[in-house]
């Protein structure tokens, strides 16, 4: 996201940082305050996701959390129907349904919003409909692109910045 021109930070208690050195987040009570906070391929690996949200909360005094995670409608799907189960890793451990992610959302005062894969809670009060546009392929195709003009890829800078950090 730094490359696209974002200015993005890394945290992962249960991963060492070995791509994102220099651009650690500033967890806990003195801590940044984050606009937002993203959580790509997290949510299925939990087995707690309220207390999760609550330390996310909590540790950056974000108002708006952008998460991915498969969603299922109904009963949970049979085993051999959905591939989001992937047994042969145990990885994906807790999943999900639309309500349960609005419920999680309303314990902390958050609005839900979904566009099928990327969810995102809030404070805010958005507009749905600009949600689904924004998501729409082409449209989306075309804002991956406009950042990176706009705001300019960060990549030289972190590039030059880790350079002087390992200069004795």
């Amino acid at each position: 996201m730094r490359d696209v021109g974002f200015d993005y930070y890394w945290t992962d208690e249960h991963c060492p940082n070995l791509t994102a050195r220099g651009f650690e987040a500033d967890m806990g009570p003195r801590g940044g305050r984050y606009t937002a906070v993203t959580a790509f391929e997290v949510m299925e690996h939990l087995a707690d996701p309220v207390a999760f949200v609550a330390e996310l909360l909590e540790s950056t005094g974000t108002d708006t959390i952008i998460f991915t995670t498969e969603l299922f409608a109904g009963e949970p799907p049979a085993p051999e129907a959905w591939w989001y189960y992937t047994f042969a890793t145990g990885q994906h451990i807790t999943f999900y349904q639309r309500s349960t992610l609005e419920f999680i959302g309303k314990r902390f005062g958050m609005h839900f919003y979904s566009s099928g894969v990327l969810h995102i809670w809030t404070r805010k009060k958005l507009n749905p409909s600009v949600l689904r546009a924004l998501t729409w392929l082409p449209v989306a195709s075309f804002l991956y692109v406009l950042p990176r003009v706009v705001l300019g890829s960060r990549t030289w800078a972190d590039h030059e910045s880790l350079i002087r950090a390992d200069a004795p």
